[in-house]
């Protein structure tokens, strides 16, 4: 599921045929749908209207603050290794935000 204030973009053609919106295009079709894992464990996301995502887990109770679409597979990295390597150590509901928005760090 796709919501939030800046959701409403997608309905606009125009914002599609912008870098932010092919940089969000390719985020979910070419990214999350041809990922098993992700696939699966994203539920929700939402776009503020500054564009900035955030991602809601199937598992967990962790809202994922992503940032902006861009440099996606690296942010996906960075939140993989948090999946397997932190949260099974720490448990699944220990942490109640996780960012990867900035370059090179999960906060």
């Amino acid at each position: 599921m796709v919501d939030g204030t800046g959701a409403d973009k997608l309905l606009n053609g125009n914002w599609l045929e912008q870098e932010e919106g092919k940089a969000f295009f390719d985020l979910l079709l070419k990214f999350i749908e041809k990922d098993k894992f992700w696939k699966a464990q994203i539920a929700q996301i939402s776009i503020a209207p500054t564009g900035s995502i955030t991602l809601y887990p199937q598992v967990g109770k962790q809202v994922i603050e992503f940032g902006p679409a861009l440099d996606y597979a690296s942010k996906f990295r960075n939140l993989r290794l948090f999946y397997k390597q932190i949260l099974p150590v720490k448990g699944w509901n220990r942490y109640h935000r996780v960012s990867v928005a900035y370059e090179y760090q999960i906060i």
